[in-house]
């Protein structure tokens, strides 16, 4: 009987041991399932944000337009005050300055035969 006993007492405490070896193993996953929930969710709130603020945005600007024009671009405005971009200025001035040359040799091709 008394090696009957023995045996029960360590059958239960046995028994107790595995109960809260499990239950820790339980709690352990639990909570390892719900810290990893919680930094998935805001793993992907973070890569939505940048997503559309950092990688879509040239994108979404673009749909915006086809969408609200609006009355005067930011090209159009930069270029408002002064008479369009250097290329075109210089363009004209280089027309300007050959038209005067040619006025100019005209005037004197047309002088010549009255001298």
């Amino acid at each position: 009987m008394e090696t009957n006993k023995k045996r029960h007492i360590i059958v239960t405490i046995l028994l107790v041991i595995w109960t809260i070896i499990r239950t820790a193993f339980v709690t352990y996953a639990v909570i390892f399932t719900i810290v990893a929930t919680i930094l998935i969710y805001k793993g992907y709130v973070y890569f939505n944000y940048y997503y559309n603020e950092h990688l879509m945005k040239p994108l979404n600007d673009v749909k915006q337009l086809k969408t609200e024009n609006p009355p005067e671009s930011a090209y159009m405005t930069q270029h408002r005050d002064r008479n369009g971009p250097a290329f075109v200025q210089r363009r004209q001035a280089q027309e300007d300055h050959e038209d005067r040359k040619a006025v100019q040799q005209g005037r004197l091709r047309t002088g010549l035969p009255f001298l």
